[in-house]
């Protein structure tokens, strides 16, 4: 869910603890996100703020992320006027969903002075604000007049707060205006909901819920509980999952929500555990546009150039019928004459020894007809021959585009999508590789897991790292496995020379049918083998193999079930 009024107080009491820390330094790693280092009683937090319309959310952190070798420019404006200075306070107005971070500074004149960072988490109209005196100085998102006509938000210009949709602040609860608002809606859960500032539909729903009844006064002595917590800062952080998939979070105790709780040591933690891999991975789709559209265009160019070569061996599929009529013309041509249109002849290769009707040239003797019908076959043969070649070439080019665009989805970092970008420069699809400034790009690492009997399971992310691991990195006695037939990962189990238990088979297939493209759907095929019955066939593109003496599991790729054994992912 978004995040509501509750976990932003929540946010805000953490933040509350910087008071007096020094601002240290400032970073600007996306286009809507901070990530702002501070400073006090020999402690440095790091503190992210975003903007971005899928996941707006503020927290401490312990993430590294780059950064652009040039600053943009609100990420300087930042450094100017809040790099060195005192937090004064952290607030939350209104109960609303924005954090009012006060910082002082010096300023040239060496002169004290008060300035405000605003961020609004509002899903697509979040935004990062920093005001002085009322007035904007700059935004991470400036919204012209154009954009809209309610609120400006450009430098200088006055600041203003987002509407309150004239609900009411929860934190100054009554019952005469509780009474008031339940008048005006059809249930209690809208009346919390609509009525008041910063509550979610999940939690309005557990005040009800916890009421136990809908009557006014039941459910308005629910409602001052959780508002009586949110006052005493006593909060439960959780993530709420669903078939094994993280789905939700609340700094409240979500008891009617029926889903399974995993409770968090701070709400800094749980939006962070909770946001990283949606947030990498909604990123990394966003770069990777680009990349998705060519494969696609690649994929749907292969698929009609196979469909031109089927076309093809339609139209010459009756090549055997044109040498049958030039053998029939040859063992008959003393019973042909010149300027015959046809001849039917008796099919002596046919056991019951049916007529064949055979056209003939008119303007040819018998034998220039005979040559002819060689001749149009031998033509067709040789195009047969050309065009198999080209399917088969054709169908490995699609096996292997449809191997990389299923290593796209597990893109959750810029790193593998240069690699990815790479591998289709090495192998002529992308005519130069975009080369970046600065550091060597940084290699991705397969990804790693312990089995429940204790062996190591690589799972390759692309398909050099499916070569590599494959035929460089395992060993002759290691096993690998594959999805039957469609395109995924390469998984080494690594058995250090000893057969690894079914369980560790069956758990590394789970991954091999997970990574892959049946992921979700049903039962897959696994297949798997040693490593020393794995090859690479002579000119065949990064990562496609050939493999033979293999046995087949049959396992599920539902993530409810793979979910507690990729807890077990082991950094590399």
């Amino acid at each position: 869910m978004p995040l509501d009024g509750t976990v932003v107080a929540a946010v805000t009491r953490e933040f509350q603890t910087l008071a007096a820390a020094r601002i240290d330094k400032i970073y600007q790693p996306e286009t809507d996100e901070l990530i702002i280092s501070a400073r006090g009683n020999g402690v440095s937090r790091k503190i992210l703020l975003s903007a971005a319309p899928s996941c707006p959310r503020a927290h401490f952190t312990q993430l590294s992320k780059p950064n652009p070798e040039t600053a943009p420019q609100f990420c300087m404006v930042l450094r100017k006027f809040l790099s060195g200075g005192r937090v004064l306070s952290v607030s939350q107005p209104d109960f609303e969903r924005v954090i009012e971070i006060q910082i002082e500074q010096l300023d040239e004149m060496g002169d004290r002075v008060t300035r405000s960072l605003l961020i609004e988490i509002m899903g697509k109209h979040s935004n990062i604000i920093l005001c002085e005196g009322g007035r904007i100085i700059d935004s991470i998102k400036r919204v012209p007049h154009e954009k809209s006509s309610v609120r400006e938000v450009l430098p200088g210009r006055p600041y203003q707060p987002p509407p309150s949709q004239g609900k009411t602040n929860p934190l100054l609860l009554s019952y005469e205006n509780f009474i008031e608002n339940f008048s005006k809606y059809p249930d209690a859960e809208t009346a919390v909901f609509q009525g008041y500032t910063g509550i979610s539909p999940a939690l309005a729903s557990e005040i009800v819920s916890a009421a136990q009844s809908g009557e006014p006064r039941a459910v308005f002595e629910s409602f001052s509980l959780v508002m009586e917590r949110v006052k005493n800062g006593d909060f439960s952080p959780a993530i709420y999952s669903e078939n094994g998939r993280n789905v939700d979070f609340s700094a409240i105790p979500l008891t009617a929500y029926k889903r399974p709780a995993s409770p968090r040591p701070s709400v800094s933690d749980m939006l962070e555990a909770y946001y990283e891999t949606r947030d990498r991975q909604a990123r990394a789709a966003a770069k990777g546009a680009d990349l998705k559209k060519l494969l696609n265009n690649l994929l749907s160019r292969a698929a009609g150039k196979q469909e031109a070569h089927r076309r093809t061996l339609r139209e010459i599929s009756g090549r055997e019928r044109l040498k049958l009529r030039g053998e029939l013309i040859t063992a008959n041509i003393y019973a042909l004459k010149a300027g015959m249109t046809a001849a039917a002849l008796v099919n002596f290769y046919s056991e019951s020894g049916e007529t064949e009707e055979i056209p003939l040239d008119p303007q040819k003797t018998p034998a220039e007809n005979a040559q002819a019908y060689f001749k149009r076959y031998a033509k067709e043969k040789r195009a047969y021959e050309a065009v198999t070649a080209q399917i088969d070439q054709t169908d490995a080019e699609i096996s292997y585009l449809e191997q990389v665009r299923q290593n796209l989805l597990f893109c959750e970092e810029e790193a593998a999508l240069d690699e990815i970008r790479q591998e289709l420069h090495e192998e002529g699809y992308i005519k130069k590789a975009a080369k970046k400034r600065g550091a060597k790009p940084r290699k991705t690492a397969p990804l790693r897991f312990l089995s429940s009997d204790g062996l190591e399971i690589f799972v390759g992310r692309n398909n050099r790292q499916n070569e590599e691991l494959t035929l460089k990195t395992a060993g002759n006695s290691d096993i690998w496995l594959h999805t039957k037939v469609i395109p995924g990962s390469h998984v080494i189990i690594r058995a250090g020379g000893a057969s690894a238990p079914d369980s560790t088979i069956e758990e590394a297939a789970r991954l091999a049918a997970y990574f892959s493209k049946g992921r979700g759907a049903g039962l897959i095929a696994v297949d798997y083998t040693t490593r020393k019955n794995v090859k690479k066939p002579p000119g065949a593109k990064t990562g496609m193999v050939t493999y033979d003496n293999y046995k087949t599991a049959y396992v599920e790729a539902d993530e409810a079930i793979i979910q507690p054994f990729l807890l077990k992912n082991i950094e590399n």
